[in-house]
């Protein structure tokens, strides 16, 4: 019978095959800092955001049958990554009212496509 760990450990030996290369890196570390960066977004960003980031990339590339991360895989797993990470400046203590009304209304997801509209694939 195979075990929890046995297929965890089979999952991770799969998508570590997957390759990742420099271009793919530098989009997935344009996307974090733009998140990181966002005027309207308190610090929400760890390493280990940014590392499951990447093995979610990985992850997806793998499923769809592919044995590389393409920009649109980056782009696929961003939602699942980084929406729960978010943390609005407007819900920060002594945030300004300016803040704190541009912040009104939105929701996680309209800062992602933000942030994805203002960080270009490579090509």
């Amino acid at each position: 019978m195979i075990s929890k760990l046995d297929i965890a450990d089979a999952q991770k030996e799969m998508t570590e095959k997957i390759f990742l290369g420099l271009d793919g890196s530098c989009y997935l570390k344009d996307i974090a800092v733009g998140i990181r960066n966002h005027a309207l977004l308190g610090p929400c960003i760890t390493a280990k955001v940014a590392a499951n980031f990447v093995i979610a990339s990985r992850a997806q590339a793998f499923i769809q049958g592919f044995d590389f991360v393409a920009p649109f895989h980056i782009r696929e797993v961003c939602r699942s990554v980084f929406e729960h990470t978010f943390v609005f400046k407007s819900e920060l203590p002594f945030t300004s009212p300016l803040i704190q009304a541009q912040c009104k209304g939105l929701r996680t997801i309209d800062i992602l496509e933000d942030v994805l509209t203002q960080t270009p694939p490579p090509v």
